[in-house]
């Protein structure tokens, strides 16, 4: 039900951000006419944004030759859990809640070669 909902908001926020752009007016006027709140408008501008960036790198990652098992170097100065499992077709990837935008997007490119 979680997804479900998570989804629902995902392309709630999606509309209003593609109005508000269409709009031609500047974004800080028209989330005023609109009575939308501008905090909440740019957590999704920005979430929506990096999902379109991972989704773009995993296309483009498609496209070249998988491998059958890719090792993923964690930073030395990392104090993240060592233990990511990368499986093939069906990507299931568990890491730390503090883990660097450098390092998840390494494994998001070794998943997408799995």
């Amino acid at each position: 039900m979680e997804h479900v909902t998570q989804s629902m908001r995902r392309e709630y926020w999606k509309s209003i951000i593609a109005e508000c752009c269409s709009s031609g007016m500047k974004k800080k006027d028209w989330m005023e006419l609109n009575h939308i709140n501008h905090k909440n408008f740019y957590y999704w501008q920005k979430k929506l944004r990096m999902e379109a960036g991972t989704d773009m790198i995993l296309a483009e990652n498609k496209q070249s030759i998988p491998a059958p098992f890719v090792q993923v170097a964690l930073p030395d100065d990392s104090h993240e859990e060592k233990n990511v499992i990368i499986h093939g077709k069906h990507v299931d990837i568990e890491v730390a809640e503090n883990i660097s935008d450098e390092f998840l997007m390494r494994i998001i490119r070794a998943a997408s070669n799995a």
